[in-house]
């Protein structure tokens, strides 16, 4: 007998051909007819066809006895043989078992089933199960689906007025490599369930999957100048990348706007490009989310280079070092956007800003549509966000900006979506004669780093950043720490001096 959702339990049975009606007694086990209340029990009764609904109060476990009765041959009526038993109530309890890798399920109350992320279900590692000890104390080993559901009828339990009574307790094994992250009670169990109840929820911590961040670049191409060994390397997770949330387990993924044939190419000077979670297997799988040109071999960088020097060049600054060319323009701790189109702050020269020395950029900047900046900086960029804003530095459709720099450009771990969702935090072209370096925090729980635009280091990009919040849990295994979205708008509004050619010449005899 199962609970219905009105609350009923049904006790039928099949009907007799030559029986028109049939007496019922059915009580709890241990009572007797004396339990009538309520509608917990029949004793007597021969209103009956084939069934008998009842309340069931707080029992769950009934004493039947039924016989059958011949009304329309008598009287004198003629009456069957007693079929007596025990049959229990039972009520489904059911739940899902979700992933959970940054730890962020609580319990609002104590005790009170687990509130957490129910984007991605998962029946957890080799030997998971839901064990389920009933009010009776009986033991149920429950099989998780694939889909992190399971469902189990158990003995029929609520509670009732003054009557305590035992009541069902569910405990979950994760499986290997799997740990419980609510509830966070030993057994990762919850007493006191009723049955029926459903929405009874575990979440989980994948513990060793993916534990390595991972990088991307998406609506454009990447370039290393790198002849020899590997090249391109990003630990893509392919088996945790769930595409239904966003996540694209590719090297070279579409544009933001997931637009067919936008995944851009892995251009290599001569060395290999791995996306395999172990470095130097070379595996290609997951390079190229259109499947189409996989890599390409390109030629390799070592006499003209696009650097600050060649630039520096293009825009005839002079053969002095940069000078601030107003007040307005440069400030050293905290380089404030100036205005192009502005005479007061527009640059001396009328071509591009510059300054000799480290400069540091802590507060927004917006580039409008009708604006166009270029900055020539003799020294090391480093850019911090003071504020916390999202998107720090943001160029609008039409406008353009480009950084070009000596040293290197540092972007502090500040800078980045304190939640991983692929917006970019800096937009721009950003030129390094030495490195271009994503810094992290060191401690994990980094922010992820979206970059729109050119990031050139000539001298290499270190990409350092960690989603990981702790040992239990990583956002590594569905979403990449840097994020780098090519801007093809930035090619049609690059100011027409960075366009020259510039010619290379050299005796060859």
């Amino acid at each position: 007998m199962a609970v219905a959702n009105n609350g009923t339990i049904t006790f039928s049975w099949t009907a007799s051909s030559t029986a028109d009606v049939y007496e019922v007694e059915l009580y709890p086990v241990g009572g007797d007819c004396s339990l009538d209340i309520y509608g917990v029990a029949y004793c007597g009764n021969v209103n009956f066809t084939n069934s008998v609904s009842i309340y069931p109060g707080p029992y769950a476990e009934y004493v039947f006895s039924i016989r059958p009765i011949n009304i329309s041959c008598g009287p004198p009526y003629e009456y069957g043989a007693y079929v007596t038993g025990t049959i229990t109530a039972t009520g489904i309890l059911s739940g899902r078992v979700y992933l959970d890798n940054d730890a962020t399920a609580y319990q609002p109350t104590p005790g009170a089933v687990c509130i957490g992320p129910t984007t991605t279900g998962t029946q957890g590692g080799s030997g998971s199960f839901v064990g389920i000890f009933d009010r009776n104390a009986a033991p149920h080993v429950v099989a998780i689906n694939n889909d992190g559901t399971f469902s189990e009828p158990v003995p029929y339990w609520i509670p009732w007025a003054s009557w305590p009574s035992p009541n069902n307790y569910a405990g979950l094994n994760p499986g290997a490599n799997y740990a419980c992250t609510c509830p966070a009670t030993v057994g990762c169990g919850y007493a006191g369930l009723t049955s029926p109840q459903s929405g009874v929820n575990y979440f989980i911590t994948n513990l060793v999957l993916n534990t390595t961040a991972w990088w991307q670049f998406r609506g454009g191409n990447a370039y290393t100048g790198a002849t020899t060994g590997t090249s391109f390397y990003s630990n893509i997770p392919a088996d945790t990348c769930d595409t239904g949330v966003g996540c694209i387990p590719y090297l070279a993924a579409r544009d933001l706007n997931d637009t067919a044939g936008t995944a851009g190419i892995a251009v290599s000077a001569g060395g290999e490009v791995d996306v395999e979670d172990t470095q130097g297997n070379q595996n290609t799988a997951n390079i190229n989310q259109d499947g189409t040109a996989l890599i390409a071999r390109g030629t390799a960088t070592t006499r003209l280079r696009e650097n600050y020097d060649y630039f520096y060049r293009l825009y005839s600054m002079g053969t002095s070092s940069p000078i601030v060319t107003n007040d307005d323009s440069v400030q050293v701790y905290d380089f404030v956007k100036p205005d192009p189109n502005n005479a007061a702050t527009a640059p001396d020269n009328g071509r591009a800003y510059a300054y000799n020395g480290d400069v540091t950029i802590i507060n927004d900047w917006l580039v409008a549509a009708d604006e166009s900046i270029v900055v020539f900086i003799n020294g090391d960029l480093t850019i911090t966000n003071a504020a916390g804003v999202d998107h720090l530095i943001e160029v609008e459709p039409g406008g353009f900006l480009a950084f070009i720099v000596s040293g290197d450009i540092i972007v502090n771990a500040t800078v980045g979506n304190p939640v991983a969702n692929n917006s970019p935090v800096l937009d721009g072209v950003y030129i390094a004669n030495g490195t271009i370096n994503i810094q992290a925090s060191g401690t994990g729980g980094d922010r992820q780093f979206v970059g729109a635009g050119n990031f050139i280091g000539w001298s290499g990009v270190t990409l350092s950043r960690d989603l990981r919040t702790g040992g239990t849990g990583s956002q590594n295994a569905t979403n990449p720490s840097e994020v780098f979205v090519f801007r093809p708008d930035f090619i049609e509004n690059i100011p027409a001096r960075m366009t020259r050619a510039y010619s290379l010449w050299q005796e060859t005899n």
